[in-house]
């Protein structure tokens, strides 16, 4: 299957009236559902968006393995700032606030881009799933310690690829010193989520840090779904 994204906003203004946010929101959600069908993702996999006033994203039309090597390593070495396909619905996020500011997957290197250029302002900041490297982990840290943010939580799914293995993959270039060392820190996240986490705990000390369930035996994207996240995380 060929790669494409698929960039989308959904975006309802706080203090509309209520019919106002209803009509906005069937028009957001009919925009929103349009990309979720040019990408073929199943309704099963969808983000509910009644939880939200707003979210920005990709819909990816790919193969899992497709997605991550391309995303994961594209956006790692870019730090997911406001990539060129997003940058029409990123400048709808501009001078936004939020409480919480709940970021899944990639979305959390535009959370942390949006946060550091101080685009948007948030207390309380969630991430499920998150595309994650030390150095993005060392930001999220900073964001804490200045004050910027109060809290952050993020939560992994056991069985979820993405965090372990953007995690690792600053050191997955072949040919360098450090590929036989990067190879072998995939293989430990990979393996045993605990691996992962004490990392990530060495290097983010205010962070709090949450293991979440999945029924899926082994890796699957299936337990990287927003909609799994959604499931099991309380609102």
């Amino acid at each position: 299957m060929r790669w494409e994204a698929f960039p989308y906003a959904f975006s309802v203004t706080p203090r509309m009236s209520p019919e106002k946010e209803r009509e906005v929101r069937r028009e957001a959600d009919r925009r929103l559902r349009a990309a979720m069908d040019r990408a073929g993702i199943d309704e099963a996999n969808r983000i509910d968006p009644s939880r939200y006033n707003f979210i920005i994203g990709l819909a990816i039309s790919t193969d899992a393995l497709t997605d991550v090597v391309r995303r994961v390593l594209w956006d790692n070495l870019s730090k997911g700032r406001a990539t060129p396909a997003l940058q029409q619905q990123y400048n709808l996020l501009r001078g936004r606030s939020f409480d919480p500011l709940d970021c899944h997957s990639n979305g959390a290197m535009i959370c942390l881009g949006a946060l550091a250029n101080q685009d948007i302002a948030a207390r309380n900041v969630r991430l499920f799933g998150p595309q994650i490297t030390p150095g993005s982990l060392a930001e999220w840290q900073e964001l804490l310690t200045s004050g910027r943010i109060a809290r952050l939580e993020i939560y992994i799914s056991a069985g979820d690829p993405i965090p372990p293995v953007s995690y690792a993959a600053r050191y997955l270039v072949p040919g360098t010193f450090a590929f036989d060392a990067g190879v072998r820190l995939t293989s430990e996240v990979l393996r045993e989520v605990g691996v992962l986490r004490q990392r990530m705990e060495e290097e983010g000390p205010s962070i709090r840090i949450f293991d979440v369930p999945c029924p899926e035996r082994g890796l699957s994207f299936k337990c990287h779904y927003m909609t799994h996240y959604q499931s099991v995380v309380p609102r």
